[in-house]
């Protein structure tokens, strides 16, 4: 499953392909995938709109769509060139309601006053929200391309030459595309700085009709300045559960999976079923450091391929030539040389090395 860094990396690709590009169309090959409208409703809803943010909370991509404003260059060029696949977006939005900034009409009995200059409605905006879980992907491609299997949405990108497409495919099937009419974020949020979801917490609302049920629930990111050891410390406080298992609960720490959890535990010399909450502060404080490190590291390096993972491009990611426990059960530990074992934690594979990750520690084992 693409974790934290995987993610990341294509919202990286998508960023700086598809910023200020427009929709030109849409195909929907698998209507299943697509949560929240039908294939013609998805079609009304984005088609013209702009690309103009790219985000992303754990595991989601969050991709926010601009309605072009009437008369708007963009718009109006789209429109010309792609009839009516460019035509700007149709309908009512719940957006709009009470959008601070809209004229109201004047009341009765008001009186007379110089005409004033109506004041512009700000832009409709909608949001894709994509969950890729175990195998989706998304690749910008050029039309006549030949489609990977498994291909269940198509998005025709104008602007973003060389690209002429936007393709979501997922073998398995279980990867996601939520529509929503409502910004996911909150106003503090979306003033931060749009670039910075790599490093920086991204706030959600909690709406409840609005954001899938993974999305309401997610932990802080690893990545961010709320993630320290005092943060982590009280998430595993008083915990039974073993420490790898706490770090894959979503809930707890956001965006990471099997492969780091792996990493940071042998970078930090945690046995990876270590009841979380007996971890003294200094391990605690050496996991948040470990953790950050192999993280950025990995999203430096594109993530990491073992089979199905491709970046935004079709890439693969080059992280795994520097993983040090995960898939290397059996080889000699880059340490000391012990061999890397192997236990199951609640259905998963875990991978550490016997002597630098005991079961009970007798202090610090010193700095990741």
């Amino acid at each position: 499953m693409p974790e934290l860094p995987e993610v990341e990396t294509v919202r990286r690709d998508l960023e700086r392909h598809l910023e200020g590009a427009w929709i030109a169309g849409v195909r929907v090959l698998r209507p299943d995938v697509v949560v929240g409208a039908t294939p013609p409703a998805l079609e009304r809803a984005i088609v013209g709109a702009r690309f103009r943010r790219f985000a992303r909370r754990g595991k989601y991509l969050l991709l926010e769509l601009e309605e072009p404003a009437a008369g708007a260059a963009g718009g109006t060029a789209l429109a010309a060139g792609r009839g009516a696949a460019g035509a700007a977006v149709g309908g009512a939005s719940e957006v709009n309601a009470g959008v601070p900034g809209t004229p109201e009409p004047a009341g009765r009995g008001q009186p007379a006053g110089p005409a004033r200059p109506a004041t512009p409605r700000p832009p409709r905006c909608r949001w894709l929200v994509i969950h890729l879980r175990m195998t989706g992907r998304l690749t910008l491609a050029r039309c006549g391309e030949p489609l990977l299997p498994h291909t269940h949405l198509i998005l025709d990108v104008a602007g973003a030459a060389p690209w002429d497409q936007l393709r979501f495919s997922d073998p398995r099937r279980f990867g996601r595309v939520y529509l929503l009419s409502k910004s996911p974020f909150s106003r503090r949020a979306v003033s931060g700085r749009a670039r910075d979801t790599a490093d920086r917490e991204t706030e959600l609302r909690h709406r409840e009709d609005a954001l899938p049920e993974g999305l309401r629930t997610l932990g802080p990111e690893p990545l961010s300045r709320r993630f320290t050891a005092a943060e982590l410390a009280r998430r595993l406080a008083g915990r039974r559960a073993p420490v790898k298992s706490l770090l894959l609960d979503q809930r707890a720490v956001a965006g990471v999976g099997n492969i780091y959890a792996d990493e940071a535990l042998f970078r930090a010399r945690i046995h990876p079923a270590r009841p979380a909450g007996e971890l003294s502060p200094a391990e605690v404080a050496r996991l948040v450091r470990a953790l950050r490190r192999v993280l950025r590291e990995a999203v430096a390096a594109g993530g990491t391929t073992f089979s199905d993972y491709r970046d935004g491009l079709g890439r693969e990611g080059r992280f795994a030539r520097r993983l040090a426990a995960y898939g290397r059960q059996g080889e000699p530990c880059l340490r000391c040389g012990t061999p890397i074992a192997t236990l199951r934690l609640g259905g998963r594979t875990a991978h550490f090395c016997p002597r630098c990750q005991p079961v009970r520690t007798g202090g610090d084992h010193g700095q990741t």
